[in-house]
């Protein structure tokens, strides 16, 4: 097993057969836990170093989602040859789902923006790999696993305008309304989520190129 520390509030269990994305986790549990290993103790509960999760959404919704938004993509884009552009590192997995869902051959290319350190944001957007020239002229759908207040995102779409693509599109997994400052559209969302306390949530760290936890077995 393989535990990545940067990452989301994805959890995942990928076989061959299966697509990767299987549980996404929310809250945190508090808990007086030592070991420094992944322990899944129950369906419900999932311990990861210090903290224990609780499952916030099984795999069949995941995978309907991601098929519902394969479908809307596919009919909006059909006929054209989009780029999709993931951020790096939370939306690697719900790319890879997502791609499958598709209906015509998409070209991916990630980008990374950070604004985090650790689990604190440092309120400035860092490019840290950008936008590629590919995106001249070209339909660009970026994908994220979660939009919070939407600081990031904002940066991204001015990034990205300098490339002047024929169209920006977003993609997201999770939307955070009550959480969003800006007036750009949403263009493609699978789930909206309520706002939560983030003494109680993995999931408000959120909007951020760093996630919390990816686990892949």
């Amino acid at each position: 097993a393989e535990v990545k520390a940067e990452c989301d509030i994805c959890v995942t269990r990928a076989t061959p057969s299966a697509p990767m994305t299987n549980l996404l986790l929310s809250e945190i549990i508090p808990d007086d836990i030592s070991t420094p290993y992944i322990n899944i103790i129950t369906m419900e509960k999932i311990q990861v170093l210090d903290k224990t999760f609780r499952l916030y959404m099984p795999e069949a919704e995941i995978q309907a989602t991601v098929k519902r938004l394969g479908s809307e993509l596919s009919r909006d884009f059909k006929g054209k040859d989009p780029i999709l552009c993931p951020v790096l590192t939370g939306s690697y997995l719900f790319v890879a789902d997502l791609t499958r869902a598709l209906e015509f051959d998409a070209q991916v290319s990630f980008v990374r923006y950070t604004s985090y350190e650790g689990l604190e944001s440092t309120g400035e957007v860092t490019k840290v790999m950008g936008f590629p020239d590919r995106c001249t002229g070209r339909d660009v759908i970026i994908v994220e696993d979660i939009v919070d207040s939407g600081i990031s995102m904002e940066f991204m779409i001015n990034e990205l305008k300098k490339r002047e693509p024929a169209s920006i599109s977003i993609c997201t997994f999770f939307f955070k309304p009550g959480n969003f400052q800006k007036n750009f559209k949403i263009d493609y969302v699978g789930k909206s989520i309520p706002t939560t306390s983030s003494s109680a949530t993995a999931s408000t760290i959120a909007d951020m190129a760093e996630p919390i936890a990816t686990f892949i077995f």
